[in-house]
């Protein structure tokens, strides 16, 4: 009897033993499931984030805290011209490294996001043009756990931009004959007449006076005009520097013939001691281009007024106001003309605004515009100041 209870117990205790191990061998299975289940997921997951970081305009770059490179993709391995392999071994160029480590730099300096610009030369010796921008990285803790560099290869871009600000300038030279013809057949005239003179009064003492002092001015003049116009006219890079505000308006002369024509009123109200820290070319293309706008804004109205005021906001910036009297646009055209291509005149090109836009965010400002069907429009352009 003890013998068989003895067995009894160790059967009862085998088969609760068996039921055991069954019931963990299928939870582990489980588990192994739903761990190949979770492998697969973050394969899919990571297979999911390398097609998009490899698809995506922009090329991305990953840094430790250390800032030693941890990944990169395709289009930042295309942007520097470097294979992937090299990239993450990218301590061996120095170049590169040096532009990243001042980042890295300036990054903990401010203990902020910055955004860069920098010029890249690759190894077939082609300049390439690169925006980029760091951003700090955090795990889940909100731990930071190293660096995100963003950059976008915008050698194309700039390419067409001076293209098409090469284009506008030609554009205005044509609207501008008019009054280069004006401006050139005044000392022309002086000086023709002055040269008809010349044989019946050259003896007289007081007509070679007024001779002397006047056709070498006449002579500067007609110099000074023909070269505003070479300059304007020349491809060149920015040149940011100091200019007054008067400089600013001189070849807007060139605009008063048409002016004068269509019986449009100009006024210009100027703070002479202001001086501003920017491309005086390119701001002068700009201007030219508002003042050509609101000529044809205000030909068909029956009031004509154009006026350009240009004073201080505060001690480290400048405005450029122009207003007009003309017919005004609507909400949803002021929505879309900073956009290339958008005109609305019969034979506009639409990239007059664009290249104006870009001009002024080149040279650090920035321009506002308010508008009203029937009742005129106010170009506003902020521009810095030249500090001493």
């Amino acid at each position: 009897t003890a013998v068989a209870l003895i067995l009894l117990i160790i059967y009862i205790w085998n088969q609760k033993l068996k039921k055991s191990v069954h019931n963990q061998t299928l939870k582990l299975h489980l588990l192994n499931k739903d761990l190949e289940k979770q492998r697969q997921n973050i394969a899919n997951a990571e297979a999911f984030k390398d097609q998009i970081l490899n698809n995506i305009h922009n090329g991305i770059i990953t840094f430790d805290l250390d800032f030693m490179i941890t990944s990169c993709n395709a289009k930042a391995s295309d942007i520097l011209n470097i294979s992937k392999e090299m990239i993450l071994n990218i301590t061996n160029h120095s170049h590169l490294m040096k532009n990243f480590e001042a980042l890295h730099q300036e990054q903990n300096e401010n203990n902020r996001t910055g955004s860069f610009r920098i010029l890249v030369l690759n190894e077939e010796n082609e300049q390439k043009v690169i925006s980029y921008s760091m951003h700090k990285m955090f795990n889940s803790e909100d731990k930071q756990t190293g660096y995100l560099l963003s950059m976008n290869d915008e050698t194309e871009k700039k390419t067409l931009e001076k293209k098409l600000v090469t284009q506008e300038k030609l554009h205005a030279l044509g609207q501008l004959v008019a009054g280069v013809a004006h401006e050139i057949r005044n000392p022309l005239t002086s000086i023709k007449t002055f040269i008809d003179l010349l044989p019946s009064k050259y003896d007289n003492p007081q007509f070679r006076q007024v001779l002397m002092e006047h056709l070498p001015t006449e002579v500067n003049r007609l110099n000074a005009i023909v070269t505003d116009l070479i300059e304007y006219a020349r491809p060149r890079p920015p040149n940011i520097t100091n200019c007054h505000a008067h400089e600013l308006i001189s070849l807007l002369a060139f605009h008063k013939v048409t002016m004068e024509k269509k019986q449009i009123n100009f006024e210009q109200m100027i703070e002479e001691d202001l001086i501003f820290y920017i491309d005086l070319q390119q701001i002068q293309q700009v201007l030219l281009n508002m003042v050509l706008n609101s000529i044809h804004a205000v030909e068909e109205t029956k009031e004509k007024n154009i006026k350009i005021t240009i004073d201080k906001v505060n001690e480290k910036t400048g405005r450029i106001a122009i207003s007009d009297t003309g017919k005004g646009m609507k909400q949803e055209e002021l929505n879309h003309i900073f956009e290339p291509f958008f005109t609305n005149k019969e034979k506009g090109v639409g990239l007059g605004l664009t290249l104006s836009y870009s001009l002024i965010k080149e040279n650090n400002g920035d321009i506002h515009v308010k508008s009203y069907p029937n009742s005129g429009t106010t170009f506003t352009i902020l521009l810095p100041i030249y500090i001493e």
